[in-house]
Formats: structure tokens, C-alpha cells, sequence
């Protein structure tokens, strides 16, 4: 319920950033992530996550789960809020890269202080350092 709750809450502080951005509070298949871990295939069958994840996609993506997005990860000693596209189709990241290239001097100033990184790019700073350059 308190999750529930901030969620509903966090929807009025998004909706400057972007009314695009779905902040759904509703208990399932909402914004709240659920709280049951996939012990399928793991050796540790602890049923539980132990942090709180909530997902806030964008109204516009065709595919909820690879489009751009934000992801906000509350968990004692390791909290932190992700943006961005996972895994986007070929013309998805054909258009992001695209973007970052055209406005190198805004990119730079939006990534400024930021952590970034990334499983599916090997050297992402290599990357935007070409880019950017």
C-alpha cells in the first residue's frame, strides 16, 4: 500500500517532466513491479525480492517493455532510478543515436554527472566520446 501510494503521489511530480510518461498506482499490471522473484532457474529459491522496483514507460512505445522508459529501484544501500530503452529494435536505436549526434552540445550537458553505462555496449563511453566529439 505505501508503494501504491507514492506512486499516485509521484504521478503529480511527473506530469511537469512529461505527460507522456504512464504512472499507473494500480496494484497489478499497474506501475509497481511485482514483488515475487522468478526462482525458476536461480539456486537461490528465496520467493521474495527484497527491494521495490516500479516501472514508468512512455505512453507513445509500441512495446511496453523496450521502449524508453524510467525505472525507479528502492532497496536499502542500493537505490537508484534508471532511464532509458532496453534493448531497443534496430530502428529505435538507429534513431537514438541519431538524436544524441545531431544535438552532441545538449547530449553533453544532459549527461553531465551521470553514471553511465550499459550491458549491451561494450565501451559506452568510447562511444559517446566519438559522438559527441
Amino acid at each position: 500500500q505505501p508503494s501504491l501510494r507514492f506512486i499516485g503521489d509521484l504521478g503529480f511530480r511527473l506530469r511537469p517532466i512529461s505527460t507522456w510518461l504512464e504512472v499507473n498506482p494500480k496494484p497489478n499490471g499497474g506501475s509497481l513491479l511485482r514483488i515475487y522473484r522468478d526462482i525458476r532457474f536461480s539456486s537461490d529459491k528465496t520467493p521474495y525480492k527484497t527491494n521495490i522496483g516500479m516501472h514508468f514507460p512512455h505512453a507513445g512505445s509500441r512495446n511496453e517493455v523496450h521502449g524508453p522508459s524510467f525505472y525507479f529501484h528502492i532497496e536499502p544501500g542500493a537505490s537508484f532510478l534508471a532511464g532509458g530503452a532496453w534493448q531497443p529494435d534496430k530502428l529505435s536505436l538507429a534513431k537514438i543515436r541519431d538524436a544524441i549526434s545531431w544535438n552532441a552540445t545538449d547530449w553533453k550537458k544532459a549527461i553531465r554527472g551521470l553514471n553511465l553505462g550499459g550491458s549491451a555496449l561494450t565501451r559506452p563511453r568510447e562511444a559517446i566520446r566519438a559522438i559527441t566529439q
